[in-house]
């Protein structure tokens, strides 16, 4: 039978109708109360090592929004949809207009309008059936092959002792299929309807299951069956809107605190039914969308954010969605089974420049299992990206000493195209041999291998130590919590030791450095005194 543990959704989010609401979020100067209490009251076991593993210190993000704020919010005869311990935020129903007396609570920040748009979520699939052969992969063995997860099985690195966290729109009967019979699921929980049944919602999250935790020998196996699971529905399967931005936010808070290590996410946001509510390409800089600030918090709190780059490639709108924006995310982009290039997998670069997306696995022509129990083939880099998570979550049991930093670096270093990536497919078709190498063996390391960052926690000065670069160009770059760009330099490197210092506006305690020569790079948390 298949091991399911139902957990109790999270307190303070209630069932309410997605199509007529207000929504905004009441966002407080700070958490009173909060800061007493003790992590283990807010975090499992699970994420403490995590972060321990990771030298990551706790800060104030890591601590509930204040109680007390929630229940004076709540006798103002508000009701308190969700809290955000991130954004130290309630999400409510009402506009700003209707709840312009909260602003004057000595407690609220501010309040910010959630845009309510509507569009049909509608992922690429095709009705083509597929037939098993006799081999231990079945049909799923060239997808799985194309970036080397059979070696990597046959290493034995199946994803045991790592956790993944996957955010779709539901995992219709993924209960009842006996592709899933192993597959130890610690916990569901379906943000959207409160309540924590997936299994009755959207097949679209089965499908991208079935690419990681699936297992049937000879027919289909995922690359990290051995993996343990929890499973969110974030997406609303009728309507696409920015409140699911929150959801998503909120799966991810609850992820971090339960100690995942992985979040696949093949979800994108970009464009809505009312045009006034569209984002635009001037904001695909890790910094706007919500749910770009939400994967920013993520990765720095020790996960390894997988996403989708996006199906936007023959489209007007052409580039990545978000939160494949973030300089932090792993934007996977699809190609076919002859490393093609698919044409609707959405390129970069970002509004700042930058290459995405970040990486590429199989997404044109994929095996999955669909809610019938069937083989069926399908295409978008929703399919990409659950593959390259199952390849990091092989890689994460190998070398469990790597950060979560270290391993996407190791990841893009391993691409095909790493000495030359493009805003078509980034590094390129990801290799777990190349990674494994790259991570084993010295020869083949990166000339950043040995770049070191101290002192660390600091007052905002910095040095790094650049042995066997003299001479060479280095760009260092400097982000906040929010992805907010606050620091960038590029240097020649004359000493062995080079210097530098972060603004000194800089009010947050956990800034994320990404040290950069050529096509290597290597990132850093640090910690402001």
């Amino acid at each position: 039978m298949v091991r399911i543990v139902l957990l109790l959704v999270i307190a303070n989010l209630c069932t309410f109708n997605l199509s007529a609401q207000d929504y905004s979020l009441i966002i407080f100067k700070d958490k009173k109360g909060s800061e007493s209490l003790s992590p283990s009251d807010f975090l499992t076991q699970e994420a403490i090592s995590r972060r321990n593993n990771q030298g990551i210190e706790l800060d104030s993000s890591d601590f509930p929004v204040s109680q007390e704020y929630v229940s004076a919010i709540q006798n103002e005869d508000v009701n308190v949809l969700l809290t955000s311990k991130w954004l130290n935020a309630v999400l409510v129903e009402g506009s700003p207009s209707e709840l312009t007396a909260l602003i004057d609570l000595p407690f609220v920040s501010e309040i910010t309008n959630m845009q309510d748009s509507a569009e049909p979520f509608n992922p690429e699939l095709t009705t083509q059936a597929v037939m098993a052969d006799s081999a231990l992969l079945g049909n799923s063995f060239t997808q799985n092959h194309l970036i080397g997860i059979d070696q990597m099985l046959a290493d034995g690195y199946t994803g045991n002792g790592i956790t993944v966290a996957v955010f779709d729109n539901g995992f219709l009967n993924m209960d009842q299929l006996d592709f899933f019979q192993h597959i130890d699921i610690k916990g569901t929980f379906d943000i959207v309807d409160n309540e924590t049944d997936v299994f009755d919602n959207g097949g679209h999250g089965l499908n991208v299951l079935s690419l990681m935790g699936s297992y049937k020998e000879g027919v289909m196996v995922g690359g990290a069956y051995n993996a343990s699971y929890y499973l969110f529905r974030t997406e609303a399967d009728a309507i696409e809107r920015r409140i699911e931005e929150i959801y998503w936010l909120k799966a991810a808070e609850m992820a971090d605190s339960l100690g995942v290590d992985i979040i696949n996410s093949s979800l994108g946001y970009n464009q809505f039914d009312n045009s006034a509510e569209d984002y635009e390409q001037s904001e695909l800089n890790g910094t706007t969308a919500w749910i770009s600030v939400a994967a920013n918090y993520a990765a720095s709190k020790g996960m390894l954010v997988v996403s989708a780059a996006g199906n936007e490639g023959a489209n007007s709108w052409g580039k990545v969605t978000f939160p494949a924006d973030s300089p932090f995310v792993m934007a996977v982009g699809s190609v076919s089974s002859n490393g093609q290039k698919a044409s609707s997998s959405s390129i970069g670069p970002t509004a700042d420049d930058r290459i995405k997306p970040d990486i590429a696995a199989m997404g044109a022509g994929v095996t999955i299992v669909n809610p019938s129990g069937e083989l069926r083939t399908s295409s978008g880099t929703s399919f990409a990206s659950p593959l390259l998570a199952a390849l990091a979550a092989g890689l994460w049991e190998q070398f469990p000493e790597l950060t979560n930093f270290e391993l996407m670096d190791k990841i893009k270093s391993s691409g095909s195209m790493s000495s030359a990536p493009d805003n078509q497919l980034g590094y390129g078709i990801a290799s777990y041999i190349r990674a494994k190498s790259l991570i084993t063996d010295l020869d083949q390391a990166s000339p950043l291998a040995a770049v070191n960052l101290y002192p660390n926690p600091s007052d905002g000065t910095f040095k790094l130590q650049l042995d066997n670069l003299i001479g060479d160009q280095i760009k260092i770059q400097g982000w906040d919590l929010t992805g907010k760009l606050i620091f960038d330099q590029q240097q020649s490197v004359t000493t062995v030791t080079h210097s530098f210092s972060l603004p000194k506006s800089i009010n947050q305690s956990l800034i994320l450095i990404l040290v950069s020569h050529k096509n290597h790079r290597k990132t850093f948390r640090v910690f402001i005194d």
